[in-house]
């Protein structure tokens, strides 16, 4: 559905656009991050990342890059994109060539390559099944635009407005029209109303499908002209759109409960079934009849206090039953389309219709999917794990490529690096060099504490500029994108796993197991006390379940040849290489997960 030659097309556009826009000079003189073009792998790499946060939604598009907590931020993402490159990008997503002149009347102009690209793709890829279903779908928005639409019977009430023409068996989107608003028509055009309708099942003519409707889409004339091209159409219709005759009308309206009453034509049939209400069906193709049904009772309708699920017979018209089985395509899309929308704000309605787009083009290839797995009798994967497929295929490039293009930033220094050819030996650190303390920091606490007890406010404040001088002349101690840079292990043609024990994690775990020994021996002197022991020996769980944490990594330095984890063994693996270790911080005592 979302083919290569549409991702280069809006790549090229993209970079046009940013051009025009991004003044790239003004910010080299302000010292910002500039533009870049973009390239074919990048786009896909931004339209897996916008898929991902339809997965993980956060209520900020900042929170994907927030490097603050470990609890929210997503290291798939910034590890992708830098946060300015990421919107740059999305600021300047273009749909159509910006070179060429647009029209003010016409505001699908900036969609169009994007919808025929998948449009035509769909129907060429797949061929739906005979029942088909027209309705609205709703697109989230609410900006400024011409366009809104307010239907209070969806669960989107305000929104962008699209007929679709979608598969009632497996909600495949087969067309697709956005609504822009009435326009003026002479009187010897159809309506508005038919016009969408005949343009939504234009390429299925005379090959005997059947089109369900609802009331705001049937009249007679429209029917007619579907029965002429040989498509079937069944739908409710509005009584005042019936042109019925007094005697038809008075005889409607004495029709006693569950009542039937068919009233036919040339071409046309006339189902009248009084329900709870009065209830017309029209259909180009149906014949006269009735079908009995078992149906789950309302609590009003229920007399007694009886409780569970009861349910009544039902006589009906045939064409209520058939309409009742397959109108619900389109609102079966809209359910599966609502799983994993992104929340991404933006003004521009064309970039919530971008995303629609690509929502269209998942489902439809997971129904192709689902179908040729089922015909070889293999179990398919659900829909959230074929979305999660697509997202790797799109972002594998990107990952592996080693230097991502992030609009002049450096990289980051926690990402994975290429895989290199050959294994070195990996060389432990001394125990000169390590000294396993409980603490772990790496250093020895000789200078003592300054006794600011009864000093002046003067000479604080000396001392505070002359720290602040002294950290501000000494140089940092080593260049983290040169030194100390992690990267995954090389892969062994005898071991096809790369983990190795982290060796900090290593001297941690020695360390704990030192201090459960000299706990267990406390709980031992102090049978007596009995508070005592229970204390220790909930101290003593507490240390054997860090035990149990994970302590192997796929990563190592990268100067070194060290296996060391991300965090926190990373910062304890620089301070035990560094001659200084004044400018870094302390390190947990915990084994990293």
């Amino acid at each position: 559905m979302f083919t290569e030659d549409l991702i280069e097309n809006l790549t090229q556009w993209t970079t046009a656009r940013a051009k025009k826009n991004i003044d790239s000079e003004k910010r080299r003189q302000q010292k910002k991050l500039i533009w870049t073009d973009m390239t074919k792998q990048e786009m896909k790499c931004f339209i897996g990342c916008i898929l991902t946060m339809g997965i993980v939604k956060l209520p900020n598009l900042n929170m994907y890059w927030d490097r603050n907590t470990r609890l929210f931020n997503i290291p798939g993402i910034y590890d992708l994109f830098t946060k300015t490159r990421f919107r740059d990008i999305f600021a300047n997503v273009c749909l159509r060539d910006p070179t060429l002149p647009s029209s003010p009347d016409d505001p699908l102009q900036k969609i169009y390559p994007m919808v025929i690209s998948i449009i035509s793709n769909s129907q060429y890829y797949y061929r739906p099944k005979q029942c088909l279903s027209i309705d609205e779908s709703m697109i989230p928005f609410t900006g400024r635009s011409k366009m809104i639409q307010y239907i209070p019977s969806k669960p989107c009430k305000f929104g962008l407005k699209a007929y679709v023409l979608a598969d009632s068996d497996t909600a495949y989107v087969v067309n697709w029209h956005l609504y822009t608003g009435k326009k003026s028509h002479s009187q010897t055009e159809p309506g508005v109303i038919s016009r969408i309708v005949m343009s939504l099942v234009d390429g299925i003519e005379g090959e005997g499908y059947i089109v369900y409707t609802d009331r705001h889409y049937s009249s007679l004339k429209l029917f007619e002209e579907l029965k002429g091209m040989n498509i079937g159409a069944c739908g409710t219709i509005m009584s005042n759109r019936l042109r019925l005759s007094d005697n038809a009308s008075s005889e409607i309206s004495k029709m006693k409960p569950h009542e039937i009453k068919h009233l036919t034509t040339s071409s046309l049939l006339l189902s009248v079934w009084r329900d709870h209400k009065l209830v017309y069906m029209l259909s180009n193709f149906h014949k006269p009849g009735e079908v009995t049904k078992d149906r789950r009772m309302k609590k009003k309708e229920i007399q007694d206090d009886s409780s569970g699920r009861i349910t009544e017979s039902v006589t009906m018209p045939i064409s209520v039953f058939d309409y009742n089985l397959n109108m619900g395509g389109v609102d079966t899309w809209d359910q599966i389309s609502s799983y994993y929308v992104p929340d991404i704000k933006s003004r521009r309605w064309y970039v919530k219709v971008f995303c629609h787009l690509i929502e269209i083009a998942i489902s439809n290839s997971y129904v192709i999917y689902h179908q040729i797995l089922q015909k070889a009798n293999k179990t398919p994967l659900t829909r959230l794990g074929y979305r999660q497929a697509i997202i790797r295929e799109l972002v594998k490039d990107q990952r592996e490529q080693k230097n991502t293009p992030s609009t002049g930033q450096k990289p980051n220094p926690f990402s994975t690096t290429t895989i290199r050819k050959e294994k070195k030996e990996i060389e432990a650190p001394s125990a000169e060099n390590i000294a396993i303390r409980l603490d772990f920091g790496g250093h020895k606490n000789t200078k003592k504490k300054a006794n600011l007890k009864g000093a002046s406010t003067s000479s604080l404040a000396k001392t505070r500029s002359s720290t602040k001088k002294r950290k501000a002349t000494s140089p940092m101690i080593m260049n983290l994108d040169q030194d100390c840079a992690l990267e995954s292990i090389p892969q062994s043609t005898s071991k096809k796993d790369t983990r190795e024990v982290c060796q900090i994690c290593k001297l941690k775990r020695d360390a704990l197991k030192e201090e459960i020994k000299g706990l267990k021996k406390q709980i031992e002197e102090s049978r007596d006390t009995r508070q005592k022991s229970k204390d220790i020996e909930r101290i003593v769980a507490q240390k054997e379940e860090e035990l149990k944490k994970p302590h192997q990594t796929r990563l190592w330095c990268q100067t070194h040849k060290v296996p060391v984890c991300t965090f926190p063994c990373y910062d304890m693996h620089r301070q035990l290489q560094c001659k200084n270790t004044r400018n870094y911080k302390k390190v947990r005592k915990t084994p990293c997960t």
